[in-house]
């Protein structure tokens, strides 16, 4: 993902977790997020993907660059069956277009193979943050997960392995496709565990909670009701990111950041502007 301000890793949230300093340190509207500790981690029989069709989604998105400047552009995200080692799973393509009156805002196009039900992953390359002429790949084997950074002005690779045999749910940026294969309702609770993080090549997590159902007008004019899933990656921050997920393509219809003081959502990180399905159905 591009530079932004506003988005703090969740390591910064997990370290306050094991401090004993996360609820003290909670912005009011995130109390809710308090006792995240004891919430049941997600299991593969938790994820059944449903209703799974290829398709292609164009969102608009709106966020503030390294410069502190407000910028326009499009993410691009797509996915279809392909076969990885004679096994029928999904390749989902993330593409970041960029937008060209702003040096740090190139385009970055990131690729995830995953298990066509339970969404695990086996294989993601995607380029480095900060450097998108730069690329990571990502292997989930059966002992450990390991993690190539290629430099493509020097060839220089840097390798890191993490062992583990735990079910991996692919990375962070994901987190609403995993949403969308779930039997959601007003009030769950959802932790996301375990999830990978490339950069630090450690397990980590994302935790969302189910706080409404709403009315959303889809491009061609359709009605859908989408739950509200909100996530935090910043316990002090009153910014909170909602997720508008439903049950079937494109699983996600938009993710606007919500200031709590304010009231109200202030910019869209995603919001929906083109979809279509790819097969003949």
């Amino acid at each position: 993902m591009k530079k932004n301000s506003k988005i703090i890793t969740l390591a910064i949230t997990l370290a306050l977790i094991s401090s004993g300093a996360f609820a003290q340190g909670l912005h009011p509207y995130k109390q809710k997020f308090a006792d995240m500790q004891t919430w049941a981690p997600t299991a593969p029989k938790d994820i059944n993907l449903k209703n799974f069709r290829p398709y292609r989604a164009v969102y608009g998105r709106t966020y503030t660059n390294a410069r502190g400047e407000k910028v326009n552009d499009q993410i691009i995200m797509s996915a279809q069956y392909v076969y990885w080692y004679g096994k029928r799973v999904i390749l989902f393509e993330y593409h970041d277009v960029g937008a060209k009156e702003f040096h740090d805002t190139n385009a970055r196009t990131q690729f995830y193979y995953l298990d066509e039900k339970t969404l695990q992953m086996y294989m993601a390359v995607g380029p480095k943050a900060g450097t998108p002429q730069d690329y990571t790949s990502v292997r989930v084997l059966e002992d450990k997960i390991t993690t190539s950074r290629l430099n493509t002005s020097t060839g220089e690779v840097d390798f890191k392995e993490l062992k583990t045999s735990a079910p991996s749910f692919g990375f962070r940026q994901l987190r609403f496709l995993m949403w969308g294969a779930m039997d959601l309702e007003v009030g769950k609770k959802i932790k996301l565990q375990p999830l990978y993080n490339a950069p630090s090549a450690q397990s980590t997590l994302a935790a969302g909670i189910v706080t409404d159902q709403v009315d959303f007008t889809m491009p061609d004019k359709t009605k859908k009701r989408p739950f509200i899933v909100e996530n935090t990656n910043n316990p002090t921050s009153a910014i909170m990111h909602q997720f508008h997920i439903i049950n079937e393509a494109p699983y996600v219809l938009a993710q606007g950041l919500y200031n709590a003081d304010q009231k109200k959502v202030t910019s869209w990180w995603l919001k929906l502007q083109h979809f279509e399905y790819l097969d003949e159905k």
